[in-house]
Formats: structure tokens, C-alpha cells, sequence
């Protein structure tokens, strides 16, 4: 039963499913994105990030399974993520070029450009060591919503407190799966929230920062 339960944590948190969660979350629950994204937009957003960051990774998955490029969908060896992880930076990249070319806010451009920030140095770093993705994702988000929730209009704390107990379950739970070692849970966690969280507040400082015209 206990195996059953982290089973469906794993699953339910999974990493392709946090970048449409997160977006989706700050757009919807922030006052001035509610004002300032029309509900096409709104959607236009989630249909992209489901097509390219759910949609094509489980497609592409299923075809490198499928032709024995990968010993299983869950890539427990470090050497079968790189395809995937590269394939991953692709499609996050057409979904960024996409949403922008039709989005002039500029704040929702940068969750995009630091999500992609996030899957390059999990990219590069996969050529070194095996970390978790499962709690980069998680670790990603919580670092989303620690920055966001310094800023006004938007009251991110119930988010970034279930995200912080979301944490502490996915770690759990890849612990109890044997998927991971503690090392490379901390790892993946700790890249995950820095990269998100050093990249956004840098970038929205610099957009509050500018002066307007």
C-alpha cells in the first residue's frame, strides 16, 4: 500500500506536468495577470505548454521506448536522459518562441526563459551526475512561487506552503522508490529552486528597475 502511495506521488507530481501547473497557477491567481491576460491568452498558453511540455516529451518517449533507445519510460540510467532532456530544451524552446510572438507581457515570457534555464543546466549537468528530475521540477516550482510571492496582487503563500509539502513527499517518495539516492534528491532539489528562483528575481527586479517611458 505504501509502495502504491508514493507510486501515485511520483505521478502525480510528475516533472513534465509542474511548468503547465505553475504557469497556469500565477496567471490565474494573481490580480494584475487576471486584468492584464485575456482568457484566449490564458488559454492559448495552457494549449501550448500541454501540447510541448506534456504532450511531445510523452510522445517522444514512448518512441525511443519504443525502438529500444531506452530501457523504460522512468530513465533510471543517467546515459538514456539525455536525449530526452535535449528533446525537452527543444520543444520548451518552441513553446517560449510561440507564446511570445503573440504575448507582450514581458514577466510571462521570463517563466518560460527560466524554465528553459532550468532544463539547460539539467542537461549539462546529466553529463556528470544523476540527479533527480523529478525533485528539480518540484524544487523549480517552489523557487517560482518563492518569488512571486514577494511581489503584490498575488497572495502565493497557501501555494508555496502546499509546494514545500509537495517537496517533502516527492522526495519520499523517490527515497522509498529506491529511483534516487539522498544525494542526488538534494541535488536535483537544490537546482531546481536556485535556478528558478535566482533567474526570476533577478529578471523581474531588472523589469521593475526599468524606467518607464
Amino acid at each position: 500500500m505504501t509502495k502504491i502511495f508514493f507510486g501515485l506521488i511520483s505521478y502525480l507530481f510528475h516533472p513534465l506536468l509542474m511548468p503547465l501547473v505553475g504557469v497556469m497557477i500565477v496567471l490565474t491567481q494573481n490580480d494584475m495577470y487576471r486584468l492584464l491576460v485575456p482568457p484566449p491568452l490564458r488559454f492559448f498558453i495552457a494549449l501550448v505548454l500541454l501540447v510541448f511540455t506534456i504532450l511531445f516529451p510523452v510522445f517522444t518517449l514512448l518512441g525511443m521506448r519504443m525502438a529500444r533507445l531506452i530501457s523504460s519510460l522512468h530513465l533510471p540510467l543517467r546515459n538514456e536522459r539525455r536525449y530526452p532532456l535535449l528533446m525537452g530544451v527543444v520543444f520548451y524552446t518552441v513553446a517560449w518562441w510561440l507564446i511570445k510572438s503573440v504575448n507582450e507581457i514581458q514577466s510571462i515570457n521570463y517563466l518560460f526563459i527560466a524554465g528553459l534555464f532550468t532544463l539547460a543546466i539539467l542537461l549539462v549537468l546529466n553529463h556528470f551526475i544523476k540527479l533527480s528530475i523529478h525533485m528539480a521540477a518540484i524544487g523549480g516550482l517552489t523557487g517560482m512561487f518563492t518569488v512571486f510571492s514577494l511581489l503584490p496582487g498575488f497572495d502565493s503563500w497557501y501555494f508555496l506552503l502546499g509546494a514545500v509539502m509537495a517537496s517533502g513527499l516527492v522526495a519520499s517518495s523517490r527515497l522509498y522508490l529506491k529511483a534516487h539516492t539522498v544525494k542526488e534528491v538534494i541535488w536535483g532539489y537544490t537546482i531546481g529552486f536556485l535556478s528558478q528562483y535566482i533567474l526570476l528575481l533577478i529578471l523581474l527586479y531588472r523589469l521593475i528597475s526599468m524606467p518607464s517611458h
